[in-house]
């Protein structure tokens, strides 16, 4: 039976030695494996969810995820189980509602890992946020102003501004001044003071009305808002009062004023000598004084020479009583040196007598265990002697004993 399929039986070996060579290449060839991919679907804001999908991994096996925020700190890892052909999709994590440390805006990479093969891609989250809308009140502002003005008087403002109760300065800053029965305002200059703090110098004009002024300070800054007002009076009262005090009486209160001026002047001079007495006052008596301290040291002087002769007599007989009491002691302490001397040779000579004693008593016993070892000597030596012959008796009937046997 021919082996080979029907249709290459009917070629001619030219044209099927060939194809048989080609058909074993491609058979001997591996077929390349499908590459790992991962892909997400969008760019995140905070709050969605993210969904991850990919291709490429081997059919039925697991595919794990883990998710990088852009300190490539692990914030989130899931798995899920590809199908058939290598396809798989599934939700990572959930963002938070707000930007934290361990969530911030930015990209953040996304790493795939099937059976050895890895795949990554990256992702955007929330870096497209605008800031948020700015509101009036943000910036805080304090305006001062006086409370009460004359019309031609220099009137001086300051407003403060602040955020979150730090003195702060703002990109633009604007006050306007608010005339009664006005529609439009006056704009005024400021300058700065210090951080934060700003100065308006305005001279109000002779020929404003008295009534109720406002003074409006808007600041502005980064997109954050602040506005403050603050009123004061003019009034032409105090003015007029001023100018139409008669030069009499501007004369009188000067002449008042010279004569209180001489009054303290001469209370001035008074006080003068009077602290001229006292010092010369205090002068004597510091020289009083200083007599009575001399005198106080002449007497203790006087007191230490006394006291001196009587302590140097006082120890001339301190010493004469100690060398007396001396003479005893040294007199007490050679009587006794002189009988421990006595009590010495006594016990010498009841020493030496002992040791006669105990000299004979030691030659007497040692004479005695003599005697006693000649004395046993005697008494064994018989039973030795029939012991002895015993033994020999035995060693005979055992040879004897032996012969017998071997003869046999």
């Amino acid at each position: 039976m021919n082996p080979l399929p029907s249709f290459i039986s009917k070629m001619n070996t030219k044209t099927s030695l060939p194809i048989l060579l080609t058909l074993m290449i491609l058979a001997a060839v591996p077929v390349a494996a499908a590459t790992l991919t991962v892909t997400t679907d969008k760019t995140y804001d905070f709050g969605d969810t993210l969904m991850v999908s990919g291709s490429g991994a081997a059919g039925d096996t697991a595919v794990s995820v883990s998710v990088y925020n852009p300190n490539d700190l692990l914030v989130g890892i899931a798995q899920s189980t590809s199908d058939v052909d290598g396809n798989y999709a599934m939700e990572v994590l959930t963002f938070p509602s707000a930007a934290s440390s361990r969530f911030p805006a930015g990209t953040y990479t996304v790493k795939a890992y099937n059976l050895g093969d890895t795949a990554e891609t990256t992702f955007t989250l929330a870096t497209g946020v605008p800031p948020p809308t700015p509101t009036v009140g943000e910036i805080a502002i304090s305006v001062d102003a006086g409370a009460t003005y004359y019309p031609g008087e220099t009137a001086t403002f300051f407003a403060l501004t602040t955020v979150s109760g730090e003195p702060m300065d703002v990109d633009t800053i604007s006050f306007s001044l608010w005339i009664p029965g006005e529609v439009n305002a006056v704009s005024l200059a400021p300058t700065s003071v210090t951080t934060g703090l700003y100065k308006v110098t305005y001279m109000l004009p002779a020929e404003w009305n008295e009534g109720q002024y406002v003074l409006m300070v808007t600041a502005e800054n980064e997109g954050y808002k602040g506005a403050a007002v603050k009123g004061f009076q003019v009034s032409k009262h105090v003015h007029d009062m001023i100018a139409g005090i008669p030069g009499a009486v501007t004369d009188a209160v000067s002449t008042k004023i010279e004569e209180q001026a001489r009054w303290v002047k001469w209370h001035v001079d008074k006080a003068r000598e009077d602290i001229a007495d006292l010092s010369a006052s205090v002068s004597m008596g510091f020289d009083s004084v200083q007599s009575s301290i001399s005198g106080a040291v002449k007497y203790i002087g006087d007191s230490t020479n006394y006291l001196k002769k009587v302590s140097d007599a006082s120890t001339m007989d301190i010493k004469g009583s100690m060398s007396a009491g001396f003479d005893g002691v040294q007199s007490s302490i050679s009587g006794a040196i002189s009988y421990l001397g006595d009590s010495v040779q006594y016990l010498k000579g009841v020493t030496d007598a002992s040791a006669s004693k105990v000299e004979g008593t030691v030659i007497n016993a040692r004479n005695d265990i003599v005697t006693l070892l000649v004395q046993s000597q005697k008494d064994i030596l018989p039973f030795l002697i029939a012991i002895t012959v015993l033994v020999i008796v035995a060693i005979v009937l055992a040879a004897i004993a032996a012969i017998r046997t071997s003869a046999e």
